[in-house]
């Protein structure tokens, strides 16, 4: 079976705080040879068992969402589902344990509740039997989809087998969504549901943990199903970043040895850069403006550390789906510079490069990911619980990328402060990625250190050898990168002024 699998249950068990909200059996944790006592849940709970999973869910919403939500769906379908899925008055069975499934799952994990995991476990197993019965009379319903959709989400909450199981997993359920979607109704809710899982399964394409050759929006829709002029907005951004995976593969497939191909391909690449940052000029408005300045300590965090010192102070946001498009965009450029800056070096491999190998392109990758850095507090800020952190890994997920290949060990590992951050809130895909850098880190710098040269190696012949080696790359000190922050600082896609200067490599002809 695709579905992921069963997790072992330990025996500590803990109160859980939300779950004593919601009325339902929690375990005290036992001292050693004390028998484990089991508190009796309130009447109202044993009336009925779709009373308890409602107040199992809204607890989840409590815990999970902040108080006050502004904002269309935008880059994040699951408040909107559900929402609309909580509010049904005769939900399927199918769907209903789905839904508390998902809900006792998380609570279960982040107040290591093991009692209520397993109860949602159980949940879980229930309604994948409902799921497959369906789909074994292809009984493509709407409830199927909700069903689907919310196990989407819960795959990135709780996946214990890994990354690789979640991507198969991701890849399975996007072809069943795709088959559902030919038979669903033709709602609002299901076609901007759907536009809003294809985005998601766009970023997870462009991710690190999951590189693809080619990737496109499949589902077909006009301009006037989307929900807003935001959306609108966002679906262009979407397609430009799609253009992103063919200039990724025909790097790839590129015979350096080719000047006129290497020509070519850079032009098509700065070509693809202009449109990007042309979008964000012609609809800046349509998205809700440009961030501002924050002041220090604007957005308190009880776990992230302060990082001003690195990056300046953070980005203030109109809402929160206007900062996650931001770091959308961002991460967007900053993965297409990388990309440039590989051409560039193709097609002019004796041009002039840092210490670090990399030539003004690669900069101006860490440049965007700087911005994501300063736009990212405004969504961790504790106010914005978990909902805020998750829209934003796939911006993590590019920060840390770049740090590492730039070989910055505070910038890397502050962003791995924010995997953490995000796993205590109960995502086990941040989780698994932070580990996987991890060990991608460890790997680059035993590289780094393969690579000293034979002369490096007499010269210290009699010294220890450091077990990091510092950082060749001085362009990511605040005092290095003021002339070229200054030279960048009025591109589009930061603040204010919407035209980008000219660049030298604008200059170059096939």
């Amino acid at each position: 079976m695709w579905w992921m699998g069963k997790a072992d249950v330990g025996s500590g068990l803990s109160a859980t705080p939300g779950a004593q909200n919601a009325g339902i059996v929690v375990r005290d944790e036992p001292h050693a040879g004390q028998m484990i006592s089991v508190r009796p849940t309130s009447p109202m709970v044993m009336n009925s068992a779709s009373v308890h999973r409602d107040q199992i869910v809204s607890s989840y919403i409590n815990i999970y969402f902040p108080d006050d939500i502004k904002g269309s769906i935008g880059l994040d379908p699951w408040y909107s589902l559900i929402s609309a899925v909580s509010e049904m008055p005769n939900k399927p069975i199918m769907l209903e344990k789905a839904l508390a499934a998902t809900s006792c799952i998380y609570i279960g994990r982040t107040k290591r509740d093991n009692h209520l995991l397993s109860q949602g476990l159980q949940l879980y197993n229930g309604a994948i039997r409902h799921v497959s019965h369906q789909l074994s009379r292809k009984n493509y319903t709407d409830d199927l989809f909700y069903t689907l959709g919310i196990f989407q989400v819960l795959a990135t909450l709780y996946c214990p087998a890994g990354l690789h199981s979640l991507i198969h997993q991701t890849a399975v359920t996007n072809g069943i969504f795709q088959q559902c979607f030919r038979h669903v109704s033709n709602t609002p809710l299901i076609k901007t549901l759907c536009l809003a899982f294809q985005r998601m399964r766009l970023l997870k394409a462009l991710s690190p943990m999951e590189a693809k050759s080619g990737v496109e929006l499949v589902i077909e829709h006009s301009p006037d199903e989307l929900v807003s002029d935001e959306d609108q907005a966002v679906d262009e951004l979407f397609h430009l970043m799609a253009g992103i995976a063919p200039i990724s593969a025909a790097l790839g497939m590129t015979d350096v040895s080719d000047d006129d191909a290497c020509h070519l391909l850079l032009q098509d690449s700065l070509a693809h850069r202009d449109k990007m940052l042309s979008w964000y000029s012609r609809e800046i408005r349509r998205i809700g403006g440009a961030p501002s300045v924050g002041q220090s300590g604007e957005f308190p965090s009880s776990t992230i550390p302060s990082a001003e010192h690195m990056f300046g102070l953070p980005y203030r946001f109109p809402t929160l789906d206007n900062a996650r498009i931001h770091i959308v965009y961002w991460a967007a450029l900053s993965i297409l510079q990388e990309l440039i800056g590989q051409a560039y070096a193709y097609t002019y491999p004796y041009a002039p490069v840092d210490s670090n190998n990399k030539n003004k392109e690669h900069q101006l990758a860490e440049y965007y990911a700087d911005e994501i850095s300063r736009g990212i507090p405004y969504c961790l800020q504790d106010s914005m619980k978990a909902w805020g952190a998750s829209g934003t890994i796939f911006g993590m997920g590019q920060i840390a990328k770049v740090y590492m290949e730039l070989g910055n060990s505070e910038k890397f590992m502050w962003s791995q402060e924010l995997f953490k951050h995000e796993a205590e809130l109960g995502s086990d895909l941040a989780y698994h990625m932070h580990h996987l850098l991890l060990f991608s880190w460890d790997a680059s710098q035993k590289a780094r250190q393969g690579a000293l040269s034979p002369e490096s190696w007499s010269s210290t012949s009699h010294q220890s050898v450091p077990a990091t080696p510092p950082s060749p790359v001085s362009s990511l000190s605040s005092a290095s990168t003021a002339p070229f922050k200054e030279e960048y600082a009025s591109m589009p896609g930061t603040i204010n002024v919407p035209v980008r200067p000219k660049l030298e490599s604008d200059e170059l002809e096939c």
